[in-house]
């Protein structure tokens, strides 16, 4: 076989081996667009059912808290009587908020500023406050106070002073909880004595 013939057949199997290789190119490319084009589609068509399904659920489920008052009661329900921490309500109410038809749980720190405004407000008007009446009750105005300055702020105390109703083992069955005291007020300092205790309970009753 001489030279000149081997070179004419190497070159046809090699124009034959690239117009092979042209084909599968060129039909892959076409392929690659194809899918390209329906995946484009696919997503398109999946944003209108998501939007048609948003808007179907939205009409349909009912808006059970129905205003921010309704959820900033249910807020501190959860951390105060569920006792779970502000995280965790942000995020049970994050979980609920389609059923409760919420657009938006609040954060932990929002969580935190409500229960701030609340405590702030319950201890302004603790005068407000009333005990049962029992003649000849020894205790002042039918109230125990309940004072504690064992935790530390940095180098100083946090006094916190709790008034307990006098008669509450006569009237509620039970010891004492949360929900049975009343704050009397929170103020921290270099250290306490009975004075200036003294002088900060009547401060905050106005006394």
């Amino acid at each position: 076989m001489s030279a000149l013939h081997k070179l004419k057949n190497s070159r046809e199997n090699w124009k034959g081996k690239a117009i092979a290789r042209g084909d599968t190119l060129r039909y892959l490319q076409k392929e690659n667009r194809r899918v390209k084009l329906q995946l484009h589609c696919n997503k398109n068509e999946l944003i209108e059912i998501k939007a048609c399904l948003a808007d179907e659920r939205k009409n349909n489920i009912p808006r059970l808290v129905k205003s921010k008052v309704s959820l900033i009661f249910v807020a501190l329900q959860l951390f105060l009587v569920a006792r779970i921490s502000f995280r965790a309500t942000s995020r049970v109410l994050s979980v609920l908020s389609a059923a409760l038809g919420i657009p938006r749980a609040p954060s932990y720190q929002t969580i935190i500023n409500w229960l701030m405004r609340l405590s702030i407000v319950k201890m302004q008007s603790i005068y407000q406050v009333r005990a049962t009446t029992c003649p000849g009750d020894p205790f002042s105005n039918g109230f125990i106070w309940l004072v504690d300055i064992s935790i530390g702020l940095g180098d100083g105390k946090i006094l916190t002073v709790l008034a307990l109703d006098a008669q509450h083992h006569g009237v509620i069955s039970g010891a004492p909880t949360l929900q049975h005291v009343h704050c009397v007020g929170v103020a921290v300092a270099a250290s306490w004595t009975g004075d200036t205790i003294a002088n900060f309970i009547k401060k905050s009753l106005g006394s």
